[in-house]
Order: C-alpha cells, then sequence, then structure tokens
C-alpha cells in the first residue's frame, strides 16, 4: 500500500507534457533575436524567411509523413492560412516592425501576446477567462515589460508605425494560436507544422527572389550559415512543432502567457554575453515567472 501510493504521489507530479514543450519552445525562440540580428548584415530579412521555411521543411517532413503529411497538404487552404498567420505575417512584421521602433518599445508590445490570445480564445474558442487567470496574464505582460525595461520613446511618427506592424504580427500569432488549438484536435502537431512551414515558404518565395532581384543577394560565411540552420531548424522546425503539441494539453490562452519567457530568456543570453542586469529586471523576471505559474494553475487534463 505504501509503495502503490508513493508511485501515486509521484505521477501526480510529473510536469505536464505541454508545459515541458513549451518551455523547450520558448527557450529556442529566446535566442531567435540575437541570431536574427547577426544574420540580417548577409542575408536580407524576407530571404532569410525564405530559408528558415525551407529548413524547417526538409527537417519536419520526413518524420511528418509518418504521421499523415501527404504533399497535397501544403497548398491546401486550411494549411496555407496557417502558415501565412503564424509564420509569413507574423514574422515578417516583426522583423519589418523592428527597422522603425526601438527594441524597447517593440518588446513591450510583444508582451501584449498573452492578452491578445486570450481574447481571441474567448471568441472564438468560448475559452473560459476568470479573474486568477486574468491577474495572470496581467502580471506577465507587466513582468515583461520590467524584463526589457521597455518604454515607448517620443519616436514620432516612424515609432508609431513600427508599434503598429509589430502589434499587426502580435495579432497574426493570436489568429494563429487559435487556429493550432482547433488543428490540434484532428492533425498532429508535427504535421501541422510541417504543412505550414511549406505553405509559408511557398507564400513568402516570391517576396525574397524580388527582394534577391533588386540587388539584395545573400553571402553566405560560416556565421551565417550557422545562423540560418539555427532558425530553420530550430526556431522554425522545433520551437513549432513543440508550440503545436502543446496546445493538445493546454488552453491556447495559457500556451500564450509562456511567450513572456522569451524576453527572459533574452537577458540571460545577454549575461551570458557580459551585460549586466538591474535590479528591475530580476524583479521583472519573476513577476514573469508568477504570471505564468497563476495562468497556469489550472489543471488540465492530458487527452485520451
Amino acid at each position: 500500500m505504501a509503495v502503490r501510493s508513493l508511485t501515486l504521489e509521484r505521477s501526480g507530479a510529473r510536469i505536464n507534457p505541454g508545459v515541458a514543450a513549451l518551455v523547450g519552445a520558448m527557450g529556442i525562440w529566446g535566442g531567435t533575436y540575437v541570431v536574427t540580428d547577426a544574420v540580417l548584415g548577409a542575408i536580407g530579412p524576407y530571404s532569410i524567411l525564405l530559408l528558415r521555411f525551407v529548413i524547417a521543411f526538409a527537417v519536419l517532413a520526413p518524420f511528418a509523413w509518418r504521421a499523415g503529411l501527404r504533399p497535397r497538404m501544403v497548398v491546401q487552404p486550411i494549411f496555407l492560412l496557417f502558415g501565412f498567420t503564424g509564420m509569413v505575417l507574423h514574422l515578417a512584421l516583426e522583423t519589418v516592425g523592428l527597422q522603425y521602433t526601438s527594441p524597447g518599445s517593440a518588446a513591450l508590445v510583444i508582451a501584449t501576446a498573452p492578452a491578445v490570445t486570450l481574447v481571441a480564445s474567448v471568441i472564438f474558442l468560448k475559452e473560459r477567462l476568470n479573474l486568477t487567470r486574468g491577474v495572470g496574464i496581467g502580471l506577465s505582460v507587466l513582468g515583461a515589460a520590467l524584463v526589457t525595461q521597455a518604454r515607448l520613446n517620443t519616436g514620432g511618427k516612424s515609432e508609431l508605425l513600427g508599434n503598429l506592424l509589430v502589434f499587426a504580427g502580435v495579432l497574426a500569432w493570436g489568429i494563429y494560436a487559435v487556429q493550432g488549438k482547433k488543428l490540434s484536435t484532428s492533425v498532429p502537431g508535427i504535421v501541422s507544422t510541417a504543412a505550414s512551414a511549406g505553405a509559408a515558404a511557398l507564400l513568402i518565395a516570391p517576396v525574397a527572389i524580388g527582394e534577391m532581384l533588386a540587388g539584395n543577394v545573400p553571402v553566405f560565411d560560416g556565421g551565417s550559415i550557422a545562423g540560418i540552420v539555427f532558425l530553420g531548424a530550430g526556431a522554425n522546425a522545433a520551437a513549432f512543432a513543440l508550440w503545436n503539441v502543446s496546445l493538445k494539453y493546454l488552453d491556447a490562452s495559457t500556451a500564450g502567457s509562456y511567450i513572456n519567457l522569451v524576453p527572459v530568456i533574452g537577458v540571460i543570453l545577454a549575461l551570458l554575453l557580459g551585460e549586466t542586469m538591474t535590479p528591475l529586471q530580476w524583479l521583472g523576471g519573476a513577476v514573469v515567472m508568477a504570471g505564468v505559474w497563476l495562468t497556469d494553475r489550472r489543471k488540465v487534463r492530458p487527452p485520451a
């Protein structure tokens, strides 16, 4: 009896697979801004996106094929829309927006992603919002703002344009999260991720080709190749697959709250690169963790 009780106790303490998948995805995404910034010196933004999507599809396709992926799925409307909102539109708007606004302002806007995801989930998925989850999302947004020390500056029209573009990218992400939750009940996460990556590659290809014809030809060296491989195989293939897997175990709004771990991870990477961190940033990291914990307090049963 004692052995059985101990076994049950250990079983009850197991980490939710959805949470584990999210932490892995956020860890990868936390490094994308540093890597993208480094690669932009050698490769244009739309060429980066095309290479990311092609590599992601190449990495995921062999595994997704066993789970049901077929070539025709890449051009099906549902996956074209999935790839357009979550990969092409979300990433392109973020990248272009950062050319007009400051990183701090952009980080503050991106920190609204959980709230946007929650609103989209309540509207389209009829998810329920209670006081605890609302407070948790509010805390996670506040914490992300403290971590990045983001504050809107007086950058005029260009600053406003950049912030609006980044926020449009956040809206695209919210729609992507809702789509992913709906697809998770009928399509394996690795299949939907691979199909949407293939669709995204088709959609961004004409823009990337136009960029290269305009004179922005990619320059490949050891650093840019390593960066592109990380962005394609890591940020697009592995991280997006982990995100879609997590939606089998968690509400879209709960999963969305974990996005605010990305700026925290960014600070950790900055520390590893020799930067110092202020007490306010440490406080912000603690507030983000508290917000994520509050948002995820509700027990979520894994699917049968």
